[in-house]
């Protein structure tokens, strides 16, 4: 009898272990469906075969995914993702639309947020822009964290833009009258100059919404730019177990390096963008 009790306590401490943590990644795919350009078609789209091995080897323990810049949503979803994720996003009447995706592993759901019908934020798009995707992850019917992904409006000059999406967000934010954590992720487009990050973080803070500090890490690089467009802002009770990792050449000081470490290679077979990732701890 207390070989099976301790076997009991075990196998419940397993569970609440592998509960707790949650695996994170953020990745803009510079123009998927059209090859990476918008002047592309559909036909034109040559890198579902390295973006599958790039994000099976190298993203491969992420739970939840949040993908930016995709035209062509059904085929990232049966070409790229792998087998153990599905997706959910929105439609568009916009021919040239880069939808926000959101992906996780089939062992979670993402229900629908209360007051909403379906996983799209319409009004933080401005009638034209991206909408943010949201809803609430679970896992075996108990309600995890509010998950919200975006891809507010780009170029420096965007930053009024973006701040009427982001009071958007923050309105829906305050809505959410429960003790659930919540975590947004995505690409913010916060430009240096244009002051979004200090934007973005002032507007959050009150909600007790903290950023996850990346250090000196770049997300955006190609041979004549770099930036940080690539964030995550999270409740400050969710712990964070490793500092955010960017996978691929984004932060290499070497010129060289092989495939998806090369940069000449990865901008042109991935993306301009280079995948972050969060380890979080879960409060009990």
């Amino acid at each position: 009898m207390k070989k099976v009790f301790i076997a009991c306590i075990l196998a419940m401490i397993a569970i609440i272990a592998n509960a707790q943590n949650l695996v994170l990644t953020t990745m803009n795919i510079r123009v998927y469906g059209r090859g990476g350009v918008y002047a592309g078609t559909l036909e034109d789209e040559f890198r579902d075969k390295w973006l599958n091995e790039f994000i099976s080897t190298r993203l491969g323990e992420s739970d939840v995914i949040a993908f930016q810049e995709i035209v062509n949503k059904e085929t990232l979803e049966q070409n790229v993702i792998p087998n153990e994720m599905k997706c959910v996003s929105y439609d568009s009447d916009q021919e040239l639309h880069i939808h926000v995706v959101l992906c996780f592993k089939n062992k979670y759901d993402l229900l629908i947020e209360k007051g909403d019908d379906n996983y799209a934020l319409e009004e933080s798009a401005l009638k034209k822009y991206r909408p943010a995707v949201y809803g609430v992850l679970a896992q075996n019917g108990k309600k995890l964290a509010h998950i919200m992904a975006v891809h507010l409006k780009a170029h420096p000059k965007g930053h009024e833009t973006r701040t009427k999406q982001m009071k958007l967000i923050e309105a829906r934010i305050d809505e959410f009258n429960d003790d659930l954590p919540v975590i947004i992720l995505g690409d913010f487009n916060s430009y240096k100059d244009a002051g979004d990050f200090e934007m973005i973080n002032n507007l959050l803070t009150g909600h007790n919404i903290i950023h996850a500090e990346m250090g000196e890490l770049m997300t955006y690089k190609t041979f004549l730019y770099s930036g940080v467009f690539d964030h995550f802002w999270i409740s400050n009770k969710l712990e964070i177990e490793q500092t955010p990792r960017v996978d691929g050449p984004c932060n290499s000081k070497k010129r060289g390096g092989e495939r998806f470490d090369n940069l000449f290679f990865y901008n042109q077979f991935v993306s301009d963008h280079c995948p972050v990732t969060l380890n979080i701890k879960l409060p009990n």
